[in-house]
């Protein structure tokens, strides 16, 4: 989340010239964006929504599991007394919440991506209509304005990637040193 925090201003620039692109886009454009969306967007929809859901099974787990806490962690006090119960309830509650949105930002990475890729596939297509070296020459300046715009989004998105493999793989290993240990 720091990292978008740090970046929220070019992620709402990239937004913003996508929304605007695709408000000005031509019909054979938008067909290529409709494409995208109809494939694409559900299962936007249907990773977000999963996640939530598991976020918040995981949350009234307790309700008909044995365990009176979501996440079965072991504190150096006492918490079956009720005032603290509650609260690492209720903490424990946020932080799946939170990890359970983190989702939607890795949605808004693949949006843009998508986005590039649309660009790109509108890009071959006119390729195909031009006709004189006028014509390619202004198809050459809309490939190198995409090319900067692709490098701008790369820019963006390596960091979010790079924290998302990096909180990915940390708990794994640690979760592979805690079987190991069981074991012996």
């Amino acid at each position: 989340m720091i990292v978008s925090k740090l970046q929220w201003k070019k992620f709402q620039f990239l937004f913003e010239e996508m929304e605007n692109y695709i408000c000005k886009a031509s019909l054979e454009e938008r067909s290529v964006f409709v494409y995208y969306a109809n494939h694409f967007g559900f299962i936007h929809i249907a990773y977000s929504i999963l996640i939530f859901l598991a976020a918040l099974n995981v949350i009234v787990g307790p309700i008909f599991l044995s365990q009176s806490l979501p996440c079965d962690v072991e504190y150096p006090f006492n918490v079956d007394q009720h005032p603290v119960v509650d609260i690492i309830y209720f903490l424990q509650s946020v932080q799946l919440c939170q990890c359970s949105s983190s989702v939607a930002v890795d949605c808004q990475m693949a949006t843009l991506l998508w986005y590039l890729i649309a660009r790109f596939e509108i890009l071959g297509i006119d390729v195909k209509s031009v006709k004189n070296a006028y014509e390619f020459g202004c198809w050459i300046d809309k490939h190198q304005n995409l090319l900067r715009h692709a490098e701008e989004v790369v820019t963006v998105c390596k960091y979010l990637n790079l924290i998302t493999v990096v909180l990915i793989i940390i708990p794994t290993i640690f979760a592979g040193i805690i079987v190991q240990l069981v074991k012996k």
